[in-house]
């Protein structure tokens, strides 16, 4: 069961991914052949639904979230909340797996990210190959350091119980 906090945390993301996607629309008559707004509203939607299952399971929820979000951007629809929401879920998911799940995460998160950005990149200043390695960054960087989280808190997990077992020790010679 998710908890009431993660949910409203959800709606929260969604509202403001659904009022950003409905900002970005400058006229509604000029739209092309598909509605932006339903199909970018749905893929927010499902892009920040994983807030409220983070905690049971943060790896799915990382993946499905960004999966959702780099789907929007390579669409071209304004995705900042969700790319947002979908990388932090990346941390997190590296932050509370184990070690061994950081590197394909980390290989995810950037490959996914450098696929939606070189999709939806549109300036011709920018090659293709600078998106590329700017979205493997940008993904890849998030993971990175909510690995780095886990690892210290580890370190300093053992640090403590390294410490209480001198204490004892030290107590029982005195």
């Amino acid at each position: 069961m998710p908890r009431r906090a993660d949910v409203l945390w959800a709606a929260l993301a969604t509202a403001l991914s659904i009022g950003l996607l409905l900002s970005d629309v400058p006229d509604a008559q000029e739209t092309s052949d598909r509605d932006p707004d339903l199909f970018g509203a749905l893929l927010s939607v499902a892009a920040c639904a994983p807030i409220a299952v983070r905690r049971r399971n943060p790896l799915a929820a990382a993946v499905v979230a960004l999966a959702f979000a780099v789907a929007g951007l390579a669409l071209g629809d304004a995705v900042i909340v969700p790319i947002v929401v979908g990388l932090v879920l990346c941390s997190q998911a590296a932050i509370h797996s184990v070690q061994r799940v950081t590197i394909p995460l980390a290989a995810y998160a950037g490959t996914a990210m450098a696929a939606g950005i070189s999709v939806a990149g549109t300036d011709p200043a920018t090659p293709v190959i600078m998106r590329i390695v700017g979205g493997l960054a940008i993904g890849a960087t998030p993971v990175l350091i909510g690995d780095s989280i886990r690892s210290e808190r580890e370190r300093t997990r053992k640090a403590r119980e390294f410490a209480g077992r001198i204490a004892e020790l030290r107590d029982r010679d005195v």
